[in-house]
């Protein structure tokens, strides 16, 4: 799998993004997306509804194909508020729930917030075993979470890419 995977990923996201959070209605804000590999920026639509606490997944970037898997991340908000603790305990249960099998979890910080790090991997509904890498955010009233999902046989020629895309998340 080509290192370049987020590179590629990201000109995807323009259009596939299913909200954007940086603005309220009736607010000038919009989110803009910049593509360093292509050339090129394009602000969002405020889609109705969309705020920063709106529930969501408002990013998706897929890559190239490898076998029948695209890799892929996405940015999901949750309007909940929570502690890291509880979100971890509530996240690992709901995995071992689903058969998953968590290979890592730490907490860190992001942006001076809590966060959780968890790599783990399976099937969900019958789909083929994925690898995830994820980083939650817990931060007042919502989570702001970042998923890197990809085939576990293209994970090791990809993972310092995933890891690089969640390390690179910041919060205002």
């Amino acid at each position: 799998m080509s290192r370049a995977f987020p590179k590629v990923a990201v000109a995807a996201a323009v259009f596939l993004a299913g909200s954007a959070w940086g603005f309220q209605k009736g607010s000038e804000k919009r989110s803009t997306f910049k593509d360093n590999v292509h050339g090129f920026s394009i602000d969002m639509p405020r889609f109705p509804g969309s705020g920063p606490k709106a529930p969501g997944v408002v990013l998706i970037a897929s890559g190239p194909a490898s076998g029948k898997f695209a890799p892929n991340v996405n940015v999901m908000v949750q309007a909940t508020r929570t502690t890291v603790k509880a979100y971890s305990e509530r996240s690992v249960a709901q995995m071992k729930q689903l058969g998953m099998k968590v290979n890592s979890q730490k907490t860190r910080k992001v942006s001076g917030r809590d966060a959780l790090e968890l790599d783990y991997e399976g099937s969900i509904n019958g789909s083929p075993n994925l690898r995830f890498l994820s980083l939650s955010v817990i931060d007042k009233d919502r989570v702001i979470v970042v998923t890197c999902t990809v085939s576990p046989d293209d994970f090791a020629d990809g993972e310092a890419e995933y890891r690089a895309c969640i390390d690179s998340l910041k919060l205002d």
